[in-house]
């Protein structure tokens, strides 16, 4: 019994992350308007190129409670009983607040609130961050996950022919997730440091996203991510876990 209340208790921290990073960007921050990759110790991997390709690409994710609750309904003030809510699934479920932000830095940026995202100079690699994890995506990728280095537990559909984005966690890397990465980065979104540091910009479609130039970074809390010609690697000190993302290759470890 105890084995397996850990395990929901880890697949439920999965689950956290994932929705705090991606489904923030459509709930609050339209409200509220680096380092060269290096080996990864233990990880998988494919053969290291640059990450040039095309515009932006897709993903969004959801999100549980801690345990997975099955507990059995209350009663209301007039003792009325009612069902269990359950976990939350959806982005309406899910309330994250904006709190207040600020950026400074140049090529080491420092984010000062709960959330930041940005694409690569291509705009191929498109990035969500927050305190406690980074997701990123491929508009144009070549590689394949393998089936070992998935998140356990993240979605129950989700498989490694499937498997469009990447995250930091404990455990894995690749993981599902539902709607783009890539708008989140618009500058009236998670895009609105770039503002602030006097920086840079691209297109992705229609919309004016924040680029993180080659040889840059920025860090939102313990998660950092820095953008290079060879690709995108984003490291969670906290975990001491991390990932390097390019077109052609991944890799991840401690």
């Amino acid at each position: 019994m105890k084995a397996h209340t850990g395990t929901r208790r880890q697949k439920g921290r999965q689950l956290r992350l994932l929705a705090g990073v991606v489904l923030a960007g459509s709930l609050v921050l339209a409200g509220c308007s680096g380092d060269e990759p290096e080996a990864e110790d233990g990880g998988g991997s494919q053969s290291q190129t640059d990450e040039a390709g095309g515009g932006g690409g897709g993903g969004g994710g959801g999100g549980t409670d801690e345990a997975g609750s099955t507990d059995g309904g209350g009663a209301d003030a007039e003792g009325a009983t009612t069902e269990p809510s359950g976990p939350p699934t959806e982005p309406a479920d899910i309330e994250l607040e904006a709190g207040n932000r600020s950026a400074s830095g140049s090529t080491d940026i420092t984010i000062e609130g709960p959330r930041a995202a940005f694409v690569t100079p291509t705009g191929n690699i498109a990035c969500t961050v927050n305190n406690d994890a980074a997701v990123c995506q491929l508009a144009e990728a070549t590689l394949q996950p393998q089936a070992g280095h998935m998140v356990p537990g993240v979605l129950g559909d989700c498989t490694a022919s499937t498997a469009n984005a990447v995250m930091t966690s404990e455990s894995g890397a690749w993981t599902c997730v539902d709607d783009p990465v890539a708008p989140l980065a618009a500058v009236d979104q998670g895009g609105w440091w770039v503002d602030e540091v006097d920086g840079t910009t691209t297109k992705v479609g229609d919309l004016t996203v924040a680029a993180l130039p080659y040889g840059s970074s920025i860090t939102v809390g313990s998660v950092r991510c820095t953008s290079a010609e060879s690709g995108v690697t984003c490291r969670n000190n906290e975990l001491g876990r991390q990932f390097t993302l390019s077109r052609n290759s991944y890799n991840f470890g401690g």
